[in-house]
């Protein structure tokens, strides 16, 4: 089941460094790859990098980083979210996924393009995150920007509908079964 849920319609309140930014994306770059969306997979708002064109050449790794997360009565979890990515071949550009279950002390990478992508419509991704996340109180997620070269510019991350998803226990069921006691 879903227990940590960020629909992007209000700002998450994350950590953005760099252009990443929360709002609506304007359908903008795509010098290379497709530009941006001009909207969230579901509703206005996502959370992208540069949400009005393509990213920097000469980029170092900038990320967006959500705030703590609480998976410490969770097992099997899942990070699962909306993407609409466009980015060079790894040779050149790099656009990655990273978790820590030390509130950001260290980080584990769990994705990172192997080739070039090239999204020109909302691709839903689900990512086993289970071996770093399940039983953390102090987990957090980053989503990567870079590093890219000194050529060839595509549209970026845009993000939407994240969701964290597990077996967790459900404390609404009582004991007692027919209530009664």
């Amino acid at each position: 089941q879903n227990f940590i849920t960020f629909d992007m319609e209000e700002d998450p309140g994350w950590s953005m460094e760099g252009l990443w930014a929360w709002g609506v994306p304007q359908g903008s770059g795509g010098q290379y790859g497709f530009p941006d969306p001009t909207g969230g997979a579901t509703g206005s708002n996502v959370v992208g990098y540069n949400l009005d064109g393509d990213y920097e050449n000469n980029l170092a790794e900038r990320a967006l980083t959500t705030g703590l997360l609480d998976c410490s009565s969770a097992t099997g979890v899942e990070l699962i979210f909306m993407r609409w990515l466009n980015v060079e071949q790894p040779a050149y550009d790099h656009a990655s996924i990273e978790v820590s279950d030390n509130a950001g002390l260290s980080w584990t990478q769990v994705w990172e393009n192997t080739s070039e992508v090239t999204d020109d419509s909302w691709q839903e991704i689900v990512l086993d995150i289970s071996d770093v996340a399940d039983g953390s109180d102090a987990v957090k997620i980053r989503w990567i920007m870079g590093t890219t070269d000194s050529s060839w510019q595509f549209s970026g991350w845009n993000i939407d509908d994240v969701r964290l998803r597990g077996v967790v226990p459900n404390d609404a069921v009582p004991g007692d079964i027919n209530g009664d006691g």
